[in-house]
């Protein structure tokens, strides 16, 4: 279970974020509407060469990608045989109780006896 609102994906295997102020940038916008930012940033991206910043130390660190393929976390998750599925909620805030809802009927529905559940925001210590 993907809880990101932010933009994310893959360049040629390597997981990226889009971010905006405080991850931010796609506050109010719905699932469609993350998805379509997501093909348009990350899909005209193979051929070219970007600078990504690693955002795992205080001093932010620049490396040179050039860029062969993307896929969205979805695709390379049921690439591999899991399932996914995206609940896009703000970080910092509680989440919508429509989208709480959703995650209750989508767990009533899990055979117990035969699911792992992996469920992941950014950090792992907010939306989670």
């Amino acid at each position: 279970v993907d809880l990101r609102e932010e933009t994310h994906g893959f360049l040629n295997g390597i997981p990226v974020s889009w971010y905006g102020n405080d991850n931010e940038q796609n506050i109010g916008m719905d699932l469609a509407e993350i998805e379509a930012d997501e093909q348009k940033r990350f899909g005209s991206l193979p051929g070219t060469t970007i600078t990504a910043y690693s955002a795992d130390s205080k001093k932010a660190r620049s490396m040179e990608i050039p860029v062969e393929t993307w896929m969205t976390e979805k695709e390379l998750a049921e690439s591999e045989g899991f399932g996914y599925l995206r609940l896009p909620a703000t970080d910092h805030e509680w989440a919508d109780p429509e989208l709480i809802d959703e995650f209750i009927a989508f767990v009533k529905t899990l055979d117990t006896d035969h699911v792992w559940l992996h469920v992941h925001c950014e950090a792992g210590n907010g939306r989670t």
